[in-house]
């Protein structure tokens, strides 16, 4: 957080009219209700300084059927929808489990232009097809000249494209053939600008440590692809392999998370290329994972421990990891690092989202962090609604001026079924301890709430100590605070309620009140 003698210095100026600011709240900005269907993961991107792009995709027949249309909506930072456009549509055959057509993310090609690739099944052969989105949403069509008939079906098993910044991409997807136990094998293919086939190479026996299996990410040279993956004979270590442009590996890191706590890097997190400095950063929850002793492998290993949120960073020559840190540490559990919960401003700035208080493997509430490109921490708040779970699935994006949007759904006791939005976090809201208040979020919560023998007070705040009164404004506890969570013993504290305040140089800057149980 910047430094308290600044906050204490904007208060006063703002009491004594010296200064006016006018803060903006967090706000669901545009949901499903404006839009034609439920929002799909990764498609949400801003094309301007104000305006964004998001995928939406509705079921077009019957249940029976399980035909689902797709579309692409031009929206302003204000959640005026501009226009629509259909997209594709796809076909979920049940029982066999997979789709008949699958998207990459939107992409933004050399010539400056958006667009996205899509991956078509017709029976036994696959093809692709190039999307390009033009500036008033209309869309063109190319269909590239190849075809698979090995490739895996199943739904739950994405391909990856990467944009080259010389015009060629690579495409990565499973094989069928290949596809056994927990192993699977992948074809990587490089085409050139006009979508010929130039490059080819097949990996064999690669561990499935996630659905999605390996991670695919650009070099910071935009040239060549860097692949995550587990070592074959040790599940639980996560490797990084470094191809060129002619897909040769050019270099390998073993245990790339070796000098934090294991496992923290490798499965389910995101990852994502800063492009201002050509570094890789990863945020992910934690994970304590042992060998399967059924296994000779040890695979799939068996998770113990999943909860807190951390935070990575890698070096871009070398992908040698040079700082991690963690968000929270709650009993509390949070979510993956779900694609696309990392983003970067226009000074290459690092936002980071993740869902918070999981209640069985659904998020309740947000974590938003902000920190510089050393991963050091600038501000990290919380957001929670009454009688209102948020459900964080991955989707967030960073607008030039600092507005941080975040794609999730809400669910309340009113509602039939979730709904879809996009929350638009302002970027004043990382201004200042003020800003983050008037912008509806905490720098500091109590949980859980109510509680019987413990009380965890959560905070990023540096040079702060916390105090607890009972009703009658008798002090029963103080202590500095000099971690991510403080948990405090009631175990010999009556039953009743209990006010929590959170100090910074003198200044209350959060309070609650608690109940004992």
């Amino acid at each position: 957080m910047k430094t308290t003698r600044f906050y204490i210095l904007l208060a006063l100026l703002l009491m004594a009219g010296g200064v006016t600011m006018q803060a903006q709240g967090i706000q669901a900005i545009v949901s499903a209700e404006e839009l034609p269907g439920v929002f799909f993961d990764g498609q949400m991107r801003f094309v301007s300084s104000n305006e964004f792009i998001i995928g939406t995709g509705v079921r077009a027949d019957t249940a029976k059927d399980h035909t689902y249309d797709y579309y692409l909506s031009l929206v302003d930072d204000e959640g005026n929808v501009i226009s629509t456009t259909y997209l594709s549509s796809s076909n979920m055959h049940s029982p066999d489990n997979w789709h008949d057509t699958k998207m990459s993310q939107i992409e933004r090609f050399r010539n400056g232009s958006l667009g996205l690739f899509l991956f078509k099944f017709f029976g036994d052969t696959t093809r692709l097809q190039k999307v390009t989105i033009s500036e008033d949403l209309s869309l063109s069509y190319d269909d590239y000249d190849w075809e698979s008939v090995d490739a895996l079906k199943n739904r739950e098993i994405y391909e990856h494209w990467i944009v080259n910044k010389d015009g060629s991409f690579f495409f990565a997807y499973p094989l069928d053939s290949l596809f056994t136990g927990g192993y699977m094998g992948i074809k990587i293919l490089k085409f050139s600008d006009k979508g010929v086939v130039i490059r080819e190479r097949v990996l064999e026996h690669v561990p499935r440590t996630s659905y999605d299996g390996p991670i695919f990410l650009p070099t910071p040279d935009s040239l060549g692809m860097r692949i995550i993956m587990t070592h074959p004979a040790s599940p639980l270590t996560y490797d990084c392999h470094t191809l060129d442009a002619d897909l040769n590996t050019v270099a390998v890191v073993e245990n790339i998370d070796r000098i934090s706590y294991p496992f923290l890097c490798g499965q389910d997190a995101c990852f994502r290329l800063n492009p201002y400095n050509g570094r890789t950063y990863s945020i992910n929850q934690q994970t304590e994972m042992i060998p399967n002793p059924n296994d000779p492998h040890g695979y799939p290993p068996i998770i113990i421990h999943n909860q807190d949120v951390f935070m990575g960073m890698f070096d871009a020559e070398s992908f040698d990891q040079l700082a991690y840190t963690w968000g929270i540490t709650s009993p509390s559990p949070s979510t993956d690092g779900f694609d696309v919960s990392i983003d970067f401003d226009s000074e290459g700035g690092v936002y980071m989202v993740s869902g918070m208080d999981k209640s069985g493997f659904l998020s309740e509430s947000l974590y938003i962090v902000h920190l510089d490109e050393d991963l050091n921490k600038l501000d990290e708040i919380y957001y929670k609604e009454d009688n209102t779970q948020i459900i964080y699935s991955g989707g967030m994006c960073v607008s030039p001026h600092g507005d941080v949007l975040i794609r999730c759904q809400i669910n309340k006791p009113s509602m039939t079924e979730p709904l879809s939005v996009v929350y638009k976090v302002p970027a004043s809201a990382f201004d200042g301890i003020d800003e983050a208040h008037d912008a509806g979020f905490a720098v500091a919560v109590a949980y859980p709430n109510p509680g019987k023998d413990v009380l965890n007070i959560r905070t990023g705040l540096k040079d702060a100590r916390v105090e607890v009164y009972d009703m009658n404004g008798r002090m029963v506890y103080k202590r500095e605070i000099t971690e991510n969570v403080t948990a405090i013993n009631t175990t010999d504290w009556s039953e009743g309620t209990y006010v929590w305040k959170v100090i910074v140089n003198g200044v209350e800057v959060e309070s609650g009140k608690w109940i004992k149980e």
